[in-house]
């Protein structure tokens, strides 16, 4: 397999797993909550209810990055390793028309899912990038090594007629020269 190939199957896994994590969790209500601050630090786990009200009381805005949680929250979990905060307007994207839902709901939002497809896809058109400017490499190494096949045989064809124009042009003087010693009585 070659690099790119590698790169495409990561990229590939990446956003299946991703795909899969959100059909699995797609009627699960979050048993807690993480969200940055305005300083960006991590604060929870926070449970649903706790999270809502503060919510409804403004203290949070669709911008407010967040993370699900889906393990038990009395095994008090850390924010998950392999989460990343995403806003929550990309959590709840009918966040304006049901606030009574937030952080009570399943989420319904394909950030993540958005974002592995993404990076999948930018990897799987830099890989097509490159291999379209390592098929042009090639086509044209191709060309230069046939001009220079095609050059090298046209000069072996120019020295050929060069040695051919010489060899009749010293055979003509040869017979220049004996036919004038004949005519003067020379012996040839």
């Amino acid at each position: 397999m070659t690099a790119m190939q590698d790169q495409e199957a990561v990229a590939e896994a990446k956003f299946q797993e991703v795909s899969e994590s959100l059909n699995a969790k797609a009627n699960v209500v979050p048993s807690c909550w993480f969200f940055q601050d305005m300083q960006g630090n991590n604060q929870g786990p926070y449970i649903g209810p706790q999270m809502q009200l503060w919510f409804q009381s403004n203290y949070f805005n669709g911008a407010t990055m967040v993370i699900p949680v889906y393990e038990p929250f009395e095994s008090n979990p850390g924010v998950p390793h392999d989460a990343s905060f995403e806003p929550l307007e990309s959590v709840y994207p009918l966040l304006a028309s049901n606030p009574e839902l937030t952080f009570v709901t399943a989420p319904n939002g394909t950030g993540a899912l958005d974002r592995a497809r993404a990076e999948r896809d930018a990897v799987l058109q830099e890989n097509a990038r490159a291999r379209e400017e390592d098929e042009a490499s090639a086509k044209a190494y191709a060309e230069a090594r046939t001009a220079r096949a095609a050059a090298r045989e046209k000069e072996k064809a120019d020295a050929a007629k060069r040695a051919a124009a010489a060899k009749e042009s010293k055979k003509a003087l040869i017979e220049q020269l004996r036919a004038e010693r004949k005519a003067t009585g020379a012996p040839a």
